[in-house]
């Protein structure tokens, strides 16, 4: 079973570790082992880049964990950008970016917000597609790669987070 609850400032060097080895193992279809697009990539996803995060007020962050393991790390902006969904490569095709996925939606409607946002990498991009999420335009070039602009509406379902 995967839970997921809200990130702290302790799970901040774990969920560094996460975003580094899911970018550099998992996204090789956007960075194609370019060491220099990856330490682009990279540049940001430090643990006081997360720490600082963390305690951002228009933010909130999530860990995702399957018994007691850190699997995953999501998050957004309360504006109603998703600006995190990654998964431990050990935990991959576990369902943990689904879980993540929704829960931040879930979260998103409690707060009021009826369309979200994000910027789906190449590899990530049919997962989103999958789960309801619509191209907004075609794909753009980012700080590091290419990124496609999606959008969903959300609606209220069943209980909140």
């Amino acid at each position: 079973m995967i839970e997921i609850r809200k990130m702290t400032v302790i799970d901040a060097a774990i969920a560094s570790t996460i975003l580094q080895t899911s970018i550099a193992e998992l996204c090789e279809d956007d960075h194609h082992n370019d060491p220099d697009l990856v330490s682009q990539w990279l540049g940001n996803k430090t643990q006081s880049d997360i720490a600082a995060w963390i305690g951002d007020p228009k933010a909130e962050l999530f860990v995702a964990m399957i018994q007691g393991m850190s699997a995953g790390v999501g998050g957004f902006i309360k504006n109603g950008t998703i600006t995190l969904n990654y998964v431990a490569p050990a935990h991959r095709f576990c369902g943990v970016s689904h879980a993540l996925l929704d829960h931040m939606e879930r979260r998103l409607c409690v707060l009021g917000v009826k369309e979200a946002k994000l910027t789906s990498t190449k590899t990530a991009h049919r997962f989103y597609l999958g789960a309801g999420w619509l191209d907004v335009r075609r794909a753009r070039t980012g700080r590091a790669v290419s990124g496609f602009p999606m959008k969903k509406l959300l609606a209220p379902r069943g209980t909140h987070p």
